[in-house]
C-alpha cells in the first residue's frame, strides 16, 4: 500500500466480517405475554428406554400452554401421522377442551413444506376438533420455543430418573404420574401451578366435539402364498380363506 503496510484480502474480508457482526443489523426476540386459553404447541422429542431388559428407542410426543404452562406427553413406537393424531386426541380428552390454535414446526407427518400447507387428513382432523393449525418458520424454534423446553425438561424430570420398566405400558404409567407432580408444582412467571392456570384456560378454549374421530388408515395390501400381508415394514398373518 501507499503508506508502506502489507495488507492481503484475506485480512481485509476478515475485517469486514467483524466489523459487520458488530454494526450490522441483528435479529431481535420480544417476548409475548401468551392469551388464555388460545395457544398450545406440540414437538416430538426421543428417548431410550429399557423395556424387558431390551434397550428401545421411543418417540416422546409433548404439549405445552404456554399460558399456564401446563404439559402433557406420551409415549409411541413410531412419529408417523397416525400418531401425531392419536396424542392429539389423548391431548384433548386430558384438558377436557381444545385450544384455538397450536403451534408445529415442519413435521412431513401433518405439513407439506414443498407446497406449503398441511395435508388433508391433517386439516380434516383440525377442523374436526375446532383448532386453527399453524406452522412456524423455518429453523426458528424461537416462535415455539416454551415446547422446544419442553422436550428436554420433560424427559429429563421423567426418565432421567428411571428408565427401565417392565412394559410400555408401565413406563406410560409412570410419565402420568410425573406429569401430574409436574403440573402440580409452580412455574417461572406465572401466579398459579400450571393445573390451576389450566382450569383459567379451559373456561375460553372450546369444548369437545361430541362425534370421535376415527383415526385410521385404509390400505390395500397383496396376500402372499404364505398367507402373510406386509404393512408398514411388518408381516400379518390371515385366514388361509382369504386367499
Amino acid at each position: 500500500m501507499q503508506d508502506g503496510h502489507k495488507i492481503g484480502y484475506t485480512s481485509v474480508k476478515d475485517e469486514v466480517v467483524r466489523w459487520k457482526r458488530t454494526n450490522g443489523p441483528r435479529e431481535v426476540f420480544i417476548l409475548q405475554e401468551p392469551r388464555v386459553g388460545q395457544r398450545a404447541e406440540f414437538d416430538w422429542g426421543e428417548v431410550t428406554l429399557n423395556i424387558a431388559e431390551v434397550w428401545q428407542k421411543f418417540y416422546l410426543a409433548v404439549f405445552v400452554l404456554p399460558f399456564s404452562l401446563y404439559r402433557f406427553a406420551r409415549l409411541y413406537h413410531r412419529s408417523a401421522r397416525l400418531e401425531v393424531i392419536q396424542a392429539h386426541i389423548e391431548f384433548f380428552r386430558e384438558i377436557g377442551s381444545v385450544p384455538d390454535a397450536i403451534f408445529y414446526d415442519r413435521m412431513a407427518a401433518a405439513y407439506d413444506s414443498r407446497k406449503q400447507q398441511f395435508n388433508d387428513k391433517f386439516l380434516e382432523f383440525s377442523m374436526h376438533f375446532g383448532f386453527q393449525p399453524c406452522v412456524c418458520n423455518p429453523a426458528s424454534p424461537n416462535e415455539k420455543g416454551t415446547d422446544e423446553e419442553s422436550v428436554g425438561y420433560v424427559r429429563r424430570a421423567t426418565f432421567g430418573e428411571m428408565s427401565s420398566f417392565a412394559s410400555i405400558n408401565e413406563a406410560t404409567e409412570w410419565l402420568k404420574m410425573r406429569l401430574v407432580e409436574i403440573n402440580g408444582h409452580p412455574v417461572y412467571r406465572r401466579s398459579n401451578v400450571p393445573v390451576q392456570g389450566l382450569d383459567q384456560e379451559r373456561a375460553l378454549m372450546h369444548p369437545l366435539p361430541t362425534l370421535e374421530f376415527e383415526n385410521y388408515e385404509l390400505k390395500r395390501a397383496t396376500i402372499s402364498r404364505y398367507s402373510l400381508v406386509k404393512f408398514d415394514g411388518n408381516f400379518y398373518s390371515i385366514p388361509d380363506t382369504y386367499r
